[in-house]
């Protein structure tokens, strides 16, 4: 099921870098601000801890360099996002003092369930698991799929913003954000996890994070559906939306 994993991280990897040069290139947000400060957060985080169990694990290397590579595409989305001051009565100052805040407060969750989860200080408690990066792997199934579903909900509420706001959003945002959760999903959800592998058929292994998976496609369904209805509605490329002619502001 690796090759699932990987064909999802694609996914993933293809929005990241789309919204990166859409946002940097016409200054409209593709990414709501929270689903962004939630992902930068969880994917610096998971990069550290998975760096950590990879140097007692090296099936680990592959979901390490998968969060460092998503961490560097949103780290450059942030960047542009603190470009972009939707709300022009307040100083670029508070902008970006809003947007670190949103991160660290996120990342300050994290590492609260993190605590919860792996119970890090507790080494007798984690080497009687049957795998020692077990508990890590749940913290990052459960904040994943949790944040996910955050996500999907954000995108809905972007599609109900006014004409000027909501127009960056799209059918191909969609479908990428839906396939790469669906091939998440699959692999983690319907495969228990063995040695930093997912090797054997199990409906029953994360119940959480198949609920949550289920949950996030009918949302993400939905997404696609509206923007589609919207798109259609006042005749715009349904698939992407990309302006022939654009400024900085």
């Amino acid at each position: 099921m690796i090759y699932l994993a990987l064909i999802g991280n694609v996914f993933w990897v293809l929005l990241y870098l789309y919204a990166a040069i859409y946002q940097y290139r016409f200054r409209k947000i593709v990414i709501p601000y929270w689903a962004l400060f939630m992902n930068l957060a969880w994917e610096i985080f998971t990069c550290i801890v998975s760096c950590k169990d990879a140097t007692n694990n090296s099936t680990i290397i592959p979901y390490a360099i998968s969060a460092g590579i998503w961490a560097i595409l949103d780290i450059f989305i942030f960047y542009t996002h603190l470009l972009i001051k939707e709300n022009k009565q307040e100083t670029m100052k508070v902008h970006i003092l809003k947007c670190v805040g949103g991160v660290a407060l996120c990342f300050i969750v994290m590492f609260v369930l993190y605590v919860q989860i792996v119970d890090p200080w507790n080494t007798d408690a984690i080497s009687t698991t049957k795998d020692v990066n077990f508990a890590s792997f749940q913290w990052q199934a459960y904040t994943a799929f949790g944040d996910n579903v955050i996500m999907s909900l954000l995108f809905l509420c972007a599609i109900s913003r006014n004409e000027q706001k909501w127009q960056s959003q799209s059918l191909g945002i969609g479908l990428l954000k839906l396939l790469g959760t669906l091939c998440s999903t699959i692999t983690m959800g319907l495969f228990s996890f063995n040695g930093g592998k997912f090797d054997k058929f199990d409906i029953n292994a994360f119940p959480f994070v198949l609920g949550c998976g289920c949950v996030i496609l009918v949302l993400d369904v939905i997404y696609c559906w509206l923007i589609c209805k919207k798109r259609l509605k006042q005749k715009l490329n349904v698939w992407i939306d990309w302006p022939k002619k654009y400024k900085h502001k």
